[in-house]
């Protein structure tokens, strides 16, 4: 097992060996991100690789590699990829809308939806795709009361 810890939220994936080698080769010394600039999943703080998990830290979630690497590199977790349409309409039209991230299209006058954040802490996700608008990833409001609670 490799364990991946946020310093900042303490957030815990726990990645499981996979097929022989496949974790420590996407997580392990070769790379980009070993040993302490790995994204979390869950805060815009960075996590660190750790053979084993001591101290107050989260219940870690258990993930593939696979899994684990689509998570680092921002399209959530396999709970988070869940958008159906009658989901993100309920999302959209119930809570108000507090943030709205957005990035410029150098030399347009247009600009790309990042997210957007609800009045509850929820993250609403975009991207692009050939039919339009994709929603690919809802986070919902992060607590470090519940963080502790489910202690």
């Amino acid at each position: 097992m490799i364990f991946i810890i946020c310093k900042t939220c303490g957030f815990v994936l726990r990645i499981s060996p996979g097929q022989e080698g496949e974790a420590e080769s996407l997580f392990g010394r070769t790379s980009e991100w070993y040993p302490d600039r790995y994204p979390c999943a869950r805060c815009d703080g960075t996590a660190e690789l750790q053979a084993t998990v001591e101290g107050p830290f989260a219940t870690p979630v258990d993930v593939s590699p696979g899994e684990a690497l689509a998570c680092l590199n921002g399209l959530g977790l396999p709970s988070e990829r869940d958008c159906h349409g009658a989901y993100v309409s309920e999302l959209l039209t119930s809570k108000r809308v507090t943030k709205v991230v957005t990035r410029s299209i150098p030399g347009a006058r247009r600009c790309v939806i990042d997210h957007i954040d609800l009045e509850d802490g929820t993250k609403v996700y975009f991207g692009a795709s050939t039919f339009g608008a994709t929603v690919y990833r809802v986070t919902p409001p992060f607590s470090y009361v519940e963080l502790l609670r489910n202690e």
